[in-house]
């Protein structure tokens, strides 16, 4: 999504835009990662993204997507989440 311009013609800071951005990405990159890899990609690509913002801020709009990012999510926030890497919540990316 390009940058807008506010109602006061500034542009609008992208930290609008965070949590939707990281959501598309993962979408974009999900389908070329092998499902038993999944979980360890989501994990790096959480701790790789920790490194520009807050993962909470966005934890909202990343929940959901698919049980792998489920799972590194709980796992940075010290909770229980059982993965099951057949059971991801999208099978229409096998390829």
């Amino acid at each position: 999504m390009p940058a807008q311009r506010g109602t006061n013609g500034d542009l609008e800071t992208m930290s609008e835009y965070t949590g939707e951005l990281l959501a598309e990405i993962w979408n974009a990159m999900k389908p070329y990662i092998d499902r038993k890899e999944r979980l360890d990609a989501a994990t790096s690509f959480l701790r790789a993204t920790e490194e520009f913002t807050n993962i909470e801020d966005f934890r909202k709009d990343l929940t959901g997507i698919d049980s792998s990012l489920d799972a590194a999510l709980a796992e940075m926030f010290g909770e229980e989440e059982a993965y099951d890497e057949d059971s991801d919540n999208d099978d229409q990316d096998e390829y």
